[in-house]
């Protein structure tokens, strides 16, 4: 399967600001999603799904910065959405938070067994929500950074050698070979 492991958004946008973090909200009720938006302010640009079976198909399309998705939904739900996300190659980095209702601490335990990164019960404090989304989103960009860095400082140096170079290499070898 020839997919691309990540969408390609510029790092900056026309005016040389850096581009915002694109934040997936997979909410099934459309007033909590819109305010979950609304909590997290201007900082970020929003995708928004409805269930986790249309969450699930907007991470793997769109690969956004970070995730945050309701446990208790139709058609999929949230801890099913984030068992799905870590075990797909192009998503399993994307940072993934759970919101929910069920407060005892199997749930919170099993969210985070199936792979969410984070688990916030609900009512959560907007600030809380805030603070855990910009940290791990800079978490994301300093690690996309350290990757980076590296696999630029291990890429072997190519030597170029032109006609005439391998041709005195080459007569080189030959008298050695032959005194």
């Amino acid at each position: 399967m020839d997919e691309p492991l990540e969408t390609s958004r510029p790092a900056t946008i026309d005016n040389g600001e850096p581009a915002k973090p694109h934040i997936l909200v997979v909410e099934d009720n459309t007033d909590l999603r819109h305010f979950i938006m609304d909590s997290l302010g201007g900082e970020f640009v929003f995708l928004e799904a409805g269930d986790g079976k249309e969450g699930l198909e907007k991470a793997t399309a769109e690969i956004p910065d970070m995730i945050i998705s309701d446990v208790m939904m139709p058609e999929m739900d949230g801890i099913t959405m984030a068992e799905r996300i870590k075990a797909d190659f192009r998503t399993c980095h994307v940072p993934l938070i759970l919101l929910t209702a069920k407060s005892t601490e199997g749930s919170k335990l099993e969210g985070l067994k199936r792979g969410a990164d984070d688990y916030l019960t609900k009512p959560f404090n907007k600030q809380e929500l805030l603070l855990k989304v910009r940290n791990g989103v800079k978490r994301q960009q300093k690690l996309r950074e350290k990757l980076r860095a590296e696999l630029m400082s291990d890429t072997p140096k190519v030597e170029v050698i032109s006609e005439d170079e391998r041709f005195m290499v080459k007569v080189k070898e030959t008298i050695l070979n032959h005194i």
